[in-house]
């Protein structure tokens, strides 16, 4: 940001906001985790497919903050900053070095299933299609029926000066999601395939 105004930040919930003094007409967004990719219907584009010899786990995540995360944010932001109370909500531009599909083992600890790129620009798009084995499956369908603590999704971001700027100077962060939170109660179970 330049010198014309001074920069005001705060977080509100998990998700971090800045915007300029003199520019209070858009405010940027860091979000505090990824976010399924959505179907028509809001649900998240996740399949675990099970056949006898082999289990593949698809879905589509993103780095961003979702529609109705937005329109839950305004009110909390014209209350806590006023002079942002009709900011339009921008996406703080990024750069994704790594986005990870993480599943956890028995004992707690974290095995890196597969990693990729993300798309370079918001919502910073990416899609998995990951082989897995009977007891990865098995911790996969756990995270399905709503339990946490099993199956993340983990983006590793570099901010550009202007955003570290509002956070302490922290360039490069990494943010996770549990993807049993996406699944609360047995809403899950849809999304699991049996063939064979």
């Amino acid at each position: 940001m330049n010198a014309k105004g001074s920069i005001t930040a705060f977080d509100i919930d998990d998700t971090h906001f800045y915007g300029r003094t003199d520019s209070p007409d858009t405010l940027y967004y860091l979000p505090g985790e990824p976010i399924p990719e959505a179907d028509s219907l809001g649900r998240p584009t996740l399949t675990l497919l099970q056949t006898p010899s082999t289990s593949i786990l698809q879905l589509g995540v993103q780095f961003t903050l979702s529609n109705a995360s937005q329109k839950a944010a305004l009110p909390k932001i014209a209350a806590q900053q006023p002079a942002f109370a009709s900011a339009r909500l921008q996406p703080a531009f990024v750069s994704v070095r790594k986005v990870a599909v993480l599943l956890a083992d028995g004992s707690g600890n974290l095995t890196e299933l597969k990693s990729s790129v993300s798309s370079s620009f918001p919502p910073y798009a990416t899609i998995f299609s990951v082989s897995l084995t009977p007891a990865q499956s098995a911790q996969a369908v756990g995270a399905l029926n709503g339990r946490s603590g099993l199956l993340f999704v983990e983006y590793t971001i570099t901010l550009p000066p202007e955003v570290a700027a509002t956070m302490n100077g922290a360039g490069q962060q990494v943010r996770r999601t549990d993807v049993g939170k996406w699944f609360p109660g047995s809403d899950g179970l849809s999304h699991l395939r049996l063939a064979g």
